[in-house]
């Protein structure tokens, strides 16, 4: 998994992520995001702050998705080698 972290509009408080993730020999990944805030015993809801979730093949094509809950997606991978993942979230809080 290769994580790329950028900062483009910082008056505009979004952090922009793009993951990318190996995923021979799978038909599928899921992806969640923690429930839990770091330090604290309270639960947060990261996935509000996420916007422009978008999800390409290996040829750089834009896939379909399924989000399962607030905060985990599934993506179907059958026959791909990698997948790329790219999303902005809020980081003004």
């Amino acid at each position: 998994m290769k994580y790329s972290i950028s900062y483009n509009n910082p008056q505009n408080h979004f952090i922009d992520f793009k993951v990318s993730i190996n995923v021979e020999d799978k038909t599928n990944i899921k992806l969640q995001l923690p429930s839990w805030r770091p330090g604290r015993y309270e639960l947060g809801n990261f996935a509000k702050n996420i916007k422009d979730f978008k999800v390409f093949d290996d040829q750089h094509i834009l896939m379909p998705f399924e989000k399962l809950t607030k905060d985990l997606w599934l993506i179907e991978t059958d026959k791909l080698k990698e997948v790329n993942i790219s999303y902005s979230y809020y980081a003004a809080e």
